[in-house]
């Protein structure tokens, strides 16, 4: 990944968040914590006065009734 960015096509990189070599040539990667970001979505909409029912109704691209 971090040499050849051709090879890139058709990869599934959705859960990475970032990726980077230190001058050492050591690699990190970092990815991301999907359940974390619900959560925190989540919060945020029952914070504001949403329904939490509503929001996962949503989320999962489903029609209100």
């Amino acid at each position: 990944v971090l040499g050849d960015p051709e090879g890139l096509e058709g990869m599934d990189l959705s859960l990475l968040s970032e990726l980077r070599r230190s001058e050492k040539g050591a690699v990190e990667v970092r990815l991301v914590d999907r359940l974390k970001a619900l959560e925190q979505l989540a919060a945020l909409a029952e914070a504001q006065g949403g329904d939490l029912e509503s929001f996962l109704q949503a989320l999962q691209g489903a029609e209100e009734p």
